[in-house]
């Protein structure tokens, strides 16, 4: 369990899919299920993890894209190859309102993650 734990920390995927991606590798069996499916957060604590991969993320985070994606729509507005609208657009199908709108931390209700 504890070497699950690891990677599950490790590349941030739940518990559930971790297991899945090792039974599909041949590394563990399906029929151990049940086995690795109890206590999972408490061994995680005992095991010096932090346990927010195991619970639900707030809902003003749920849908947010990071990352390359914003970087990609940034290069798109410095380089003026796309309409302002095009842009917006864009940041709203990656669930990014916060930046398309301009709205700041209080506005949103929560913490801006950059």
């Amino acid at each position: 369990m504890h070497h699950v734990i690891a990677l599950e920390q490790y590349f941030g995927m739940s518990h559930l899919a971790m297991f899945w991606r090792l039974v599909s590798e041949g590394y563990l069996s399906s029929d151990k299920l049940e086995d690795y499916s109890h206590g999972v957060i408490s061994a995680a604590r005992n095991l010096g993890y932090n346990d927010k991969l195991y619970k639900q993320t707030p809902t003003e985070l749920q849908k947010k894209t990071y990352g390359h994606y914003l970087t990609q729509v940034e290069e798109l507005r410095q380089k003026d190859l796309v309409s302002s609208g095009k842009i917006d657009e864009l940041l709203l199908d990656a669930f990014r309102d916060d930046i398309a709108f301009g709205l700041d931390e209080d506005e949103q209700g929560g913490e801006t993650i950059d």
